[in-house]
């Protein structure tokens, strides 16, 4: 059920850490991956294939995943997040992008290190937006008010990945 079938394909298959961009702190992140297949194509190359990309925790092999669904959270490119284009994440936007010259000129990828830094400056975006979210209500906290935009989408996203409680619980 191969749509090529019968047909020899050449292409690459690489590590997504090792897709290292001026924009990428250490590693690969997602956004690299337009450029790998551009790169690719250029090259005549008709298939890429990605060694896994799930969340392995604190371990660098792909191969440890926790999860099926759950993508590793060292390949966010955390500049390009939704949340940062308010004026007020200048400095979470700062900080994201200080990941690229902390890290950048690693020879080997700093896993560990960068994923902690990774996921210190997460937790303070998923803070932000939850305060933006906040303030766009009004100041309400949380309780009985009515949810806001923000907390509404995260249920809606929530509702559609059941997986999602028990891995965060985990």
């Amino acid at each position: 059920k191969f749509q090529h079938a019968g047909k020899r394909l050449s292409g690459l298959v690489f590590p997504l850490s090792a897709l290292r961009t001026e924009s990428s702190p250490g590693c690969g992140e997602f956004p690299d991956l337009a450029e790998a297949a551009e790169a690719a194509a250029s090259w005549g190359f008709e298939l890429a294939q990605l060694l896994p990309v799930n969340d392995s925790g604190s371990e660098e092999s792909p191969y440890f995943a926790l999860s099926a669904f759950a993508l590793n959270p060292i390949f966010i490119r955390i500049a390009d997040l939704h949340e940062l284009r308010d004026e007020g994440a200048a400095t979470l936007l700062s900080e994201a992008r200080g990941l690229v010259a902390r890290f950048g000129g690693s020879e080997r990828v700093p896993y560990r290190q960068l994923r902690a830094a990774k996921m210190e400056l997460l937790r303070k975006v998923w803070d932000f937006a939850g305060a933006a979210g906040a303030r766009a209500s009004g100041g309400r906290a949380s309780g009985t008010e009515a949810p806001d935009a923000w907390t509404e989408a995260l249920d809606a996203w929530i509702e559609a990945n059941p997986w999602s409680k028990a891995y965060s619980a985990f």
